[in-house]
């Protein structure tokens, strides 16, 4: 990923790093692995035994094996991710979420969420960020229940048709949109180069506007 990518990353990785003061980080592993085992129990439960795999924001779905399926990709998610998966099931009230949240505590648990989330995508990462320094009273589920409903594809169609109006309209697209366009580049051609120009295509910018967006990187 680009640097600005990175950096940003980073920025949300030091701010939840001060939920985990004093927790050693073999503690931190042994939380990550918990939480793991939540996620496995849950698909083996209650997890959608027909996934699919979206190729791309607008892409067809395909088919994906069950047994291969990472937990997130069996819960419905547009864009899937563990971040996304712990929302629902603490939403839900799924008992072994309850069990660890009782446990660990909800605002250790998203910090490591964050700490451990190289691969989660920037919006996921960020949303969570915002939950812990918006909510310092976060204890109870009201705040994520507004997370999720355009995370499930039950409103893909509408996300689809919104973004591809703002493409008719031709408006900037914002940081994060091409956060989200670069991720979904390297993860259909397994590389980032040519991104830029791509991203100038899909959203017709020229190269000057592109770099601009990219310099205004969230602090």
């Amino acid at each position: 990923m680009f640097n600005s990518d990175r950096m940003a990353r980073s920025r949300l990785i030091s701010a939840a790093q001060s939920e985990l003061n004093g927790i050693e980080p073999q503690v931190v592993d042994q939380i990550w692995d918990w939480l793991n085992v939540v996620f496995k129990k849950w698909k083996l439960e209650l997890g959608d035994r027909q996934p699919t795999r979206r190729v791309g924001l607008l892409g067809p779905d395909e088919p994906l094996p069950f047994e291969e399926a990472q937990p997130w990709e069996c819960a419905d998610f547009i864009l899937p991710g563990r971040i996304l998966l712990f929302y629902k099931l603490w939403s839900e009230s799924y008992p072994d979420a309850n069990t660890i949240i009782s446990k660990v505590g909800i605002r250790v648990l998203i910090a490591v969420l964050i700490i451990k989330g190289e691969h989660e995508s920037f919006d996921d990462l960020f949303s969570a960020h915002e939950l812990l320094s918006n909510h310092r009273d976060l204890d109870r589920l009201e705040q994520v229940r507004v997370l999720l409903p355009l995370a499930e594809k039950g409103a893909a169609h509408s996300k689809t048709q919104s973004v591809r109006a703002s493409m008719d309209r031709k408006q900037k697209p914002s940081f994060q949109d091409l956060l989200r366009f670069q991720d979904q580049y390297l993860a259909k051609y397994g590389h980032t180069r040519g991104w830029k120009k791509a991203a100038c295509s899909e959203f017709n910018l020229s190269d000057k506007t592109l770099n601009n967006i990219l310099k205004n990187m969230p602090e």
